[in-house]
Formats: structure tokens, sequence, C-alpha cells
């Protein structure tokens, strides 16, 4: 049945709609979106349960796969052979060690979605500030005092003049600091001496807050002395000022929680207040 349904006419625009729908829920679900979806579920209560951004983010990925899924549907429905009718002169039993097309299809979309998943992981790697183009020097004795004031901090990634989405350094006044939290809004700027002059950029992360820094550069284009010199210089400043300043971000996230659950328990009360007055007295 389902081979028929793929051969048929309406493979191609049930393939549309299905990738269409996916683009549009991978696109509110993505990382730019995803506090103002939150925020949208959490006030008007379209699910039965608490939505949190870990969610999202795994809605995204998921949503990913079936916009590529639905795009491979129209070659499958265009290329597919017309099925013969069950039963008739055309119809025969496959050979032995026969594969079908559907097997033959899903192996096809398999090798494709691997395929370009491993491209992208290789350009992405391949760009300005990448992976692949990264080394860490975390280890290094000469950083070792780096080590030693930032590993009591509660934060799990530092990072300064990273590349943006349109290759870019942005931010060279302030250094950005998450927490271990992995919350998504729990993200705090800090003002800091400007190094761009020198071509610093860094991106400095770990697993817990009992771990050892890992400090990603470009060695081909951070001389080490004026890494060694910037890193210097934030970390008394890191020390000083992020506690404070996360607890900031933490109460206004609380706030505004808060503020959503007013929000959603007023729309409550109003709906059951209309309710009531459309019944006779």
């Amino acid at each position: 049945m389902l081979a028929q349904l793929a051969s048929s006419s309406f493979a191609v625009p049930s393939a549309l709609v299905g990738a269409a729908m996916s683009a549009g829920l991978m696109m509110a679900t993505s990382a730019v979106n995803a506090p103002k979806t939150l925020a949208w579920l959490q006030l008007n209560g379209v699910l039965p349960f608490t939505p949190t951004l870990e969610l999202l983010r795994i809605v995204s990925w998921v949503a990913a796969f079936f916009v590529g899924y639905n795009l491979s549907g129209l070659f499958r429905g265009s290329a597919a052979p017309s099925p013969t009718l069950a039963g008739g002169p055309e119809s025969s039993p496959p050979p032995p060690g026969h594969t079908s097309s559907g097997m033959r299809v899903i192996s096809v979309m398999g090798a494709t979605i691997a395929v370009g998943l491993g491209l992208g992981a290789v350009m992405v790697g391949m760009k300005k500030g990448g992976f692949l183009q990264t080394s860490d020097v975390g280890q290094l004795t000469e950083l070792a005092a780096i080590q030693e004031q930032l590993r009591p901090l509660d934060s799990c990634e530092i990072l300064y003049r990273q590349v943006d989405g349109k290759g870019r350094r942005k931010y060279p006044d302030s250094v950005v600091i998450r927490d271990c939290s992995g919350h998504f809004s729990h993200v705090a700027y800090l003002p800091v001496p400007s190094w761009a002059s020198q071509d610093v950029s860094f991106e400095m992360s770990r697993g817990s807050t009992s771990a050892e820094w890992s400090i990603l550069v470009d060695k081909d284009e951070v001389p080490f002395p004026a890494l060694k010199a910037a890193l210097e210089q934030f970390a008394p400043i890191i020390v000083a000022e992020y506690p404070r300043k996360m607890q900031e971000v933490r109460q206004r996230q609380e706030e505004s929680q808060r503020w959503l659950e007013e929000q959603r328990r007023a729309k409550e009360q109003k709906e059951k207040e209309s309710a009531k007055s459309t019944y006779p007295e």
C-alpha cells in the first residue's frame, strides 16, 4: 500500500506540504526563535505539559530530518515505477535475492543523509573558527595559572570574538559567558579591554565545574603571547564580575517566568468567567 502511495500522483504534493510544515516547525524551534516559541507555548498553554528549551531543540533536529525526508519523497514519487495490479498477468513474485524498490529507496535515502551530514560537518569545521581549524592549548603549562583562577567559576563556556553565522567576529569589548545549567538564556556579557588589534579570539569550554578548561584557538591567526596576555587580563575581571552578573541574569529569567505564569493564570480566569457568563441566571 505504501509503495502504491509513493508512486501515485499524491506523493509530490504531500511531500511538498510535509516539507513546508517541517521547515516551519524547524524554524520555530531553532536556536534563534526557540525562546519566543517557548514563551508563546507557556503563555497560551497549548501543550498538556510544560515544554523546555531542550525539548524544542530536539524537536528542531527531528523537524530538520523530516524536511530532508519529505524532499527526498519528491524523487521517490517521480521515479518509482507504476506497480502492476495485484493478481494481473504482469505480476510475478520477485526472484530469490531480489531487493525491493522500497529497500533501495531507503538505502539511497540513508546514504544521502549520511553524506549530507558528513559534508555539512566538514564545511562547518573548515569555516573560519571551525573545529577543524582550532587547537586545544588549555593543557600548556604557561596557562596553568589561568586554569587555577577560572576552575572554581560556575561556568562551562567562555567566548571571546567568536565567528558568527556571517563570518564576523563580534563583541570585541566583552566576553560571553554561559553557566553549566544548559539553559539557553543564562548568558552574561562582561566588558573587557579589546584585544581585536592583536587578533585574539578563543573559546573556552568544559563539561562540569570540576573539569579543566579546553581553550580552543586558531594557531595560524592568534599569537600565543597575545593570547596569554589577554587571558591574564580577562581572568581577574571574570572572577570578580561574573557571579554578580549571572545572578542578575537568573533573577530576570525568574521574573520573566513569574510574569508568564501570571499571564497564563489571568487568561485562564478570564476564560472561566466568560464561560460562566454565557449561562442564564
